[in-house]
């Protein structure tokens, strides 16, 4: 596949979004409501809370992208100055990497914002390799400038060398209650974290009164009041938001009814 088979495209339509989350079309998805979700929440935000660039084949496939957003809306969870780019999502699909194609795709971006008068670019990265992970940042040029626990908060300079941006506090807080309380976050772009939460919906809904449900919309005033942007919590403790099995999920459910 040469340069000239793919085009970098901006999304600015809302039908564009049937294609979005590539990372789940490599393979048949396992979480197919919550791809399902996560493009009708994109679709419903385009151009609001989430911005996007799809890399395109000639013949329409879509193979990667970019999602992101500004600070003045930032869904991540921190108090950031105006006129700051969020990264939040960048994915080539594996039998695609290795070609420079995810360079290809910053390239557009940086180009964009640079036109756009944005300050630079922020992203909060992983330790690991899911993600956005660390090292693949640090090698694109961005530098870390905030580590709260394992996260990294880093920056890309473009109109400004620096940035402001502080940590909002958590506001969940674990303790013991009697009905367990199971507070999931909706919506998104992720679906692995959508999975997550869908699932923890429904396996909370098993233990009927035993559990009060209390579902939370991603928005940015949410992202301010919890001080987080993502997850599930029982009890105020978080279960991973990877798309975890429906029994790591229920078995942290019978152990919060067993303190009591």
């Amino acid at each position: 596949m040469t340069a000239e088979d793919l085009k970098v495209v901006p999304l600015t339509e809302p039908g564009q979004v049937q294609h979005a989350c590539p990372c789940m079309e490599e393979v048949p998805t396992p979480w197919p409501d919550a791809l399902g979700a996560c493009r009708d929440w994109i679709a419903g935000h385009l151009g609001s809370l989430i911005e996007g660039l799809h890399l395109q084949q000639r013949g329409g496939e879509v193979i990667g992208n970019m999602y992101y957003g500004f600070s003045e809306r930032a869904l991540i969870p921190y108090e950031i100055e105006a006129g700051v780019a969020i990264l939040y999502c960048e994915w080539v699909q594996r039998r695609h990497q290795g070609h420079g194609y995810a360079r290809q795709l910053f390239e557009s971006l940086t180009e964009r914002l640079s036109r756009q008068g944005t300050k630079g670019i922020l992203v909060e990265a992983s330790s690991g390799e899911e993600g956005m992970p660390y090292g693949h940042l640090f090698r694109a040029g961005f530098k870390p400038i905030e580590v709260v626990g394992a996260r990294r908060l880093m920056y890309f300079p473009l109109a400004q060398q620096s940035v402001t941006a502080r940590p909002l506090k958590t506001r969940i807080v674990a303790q013991d209650r009697q009905p367990v309380e199971v507070l999931a976050f909706s919506g998104g772009f992720c679906p692995c974290e959508t999975a997550t939460s869908l699932a923890a919906l429904g396996v909370a809904r098993e233990f009927g009164e035993r559990v009060i449900l209390k579902e939370v919309p991603i928005t940015v005033e949410n992202v301010r009041a919890y001080g987080t942007a993502s997850g599930v919590y029982v009890n105020g403790r978080p279960i991973p938001d990877d798309g975890v099995p429906e029994e790591a999920i229920r078995q942290a459910i019978r152990q919060a009814l067993e303190r009591d």
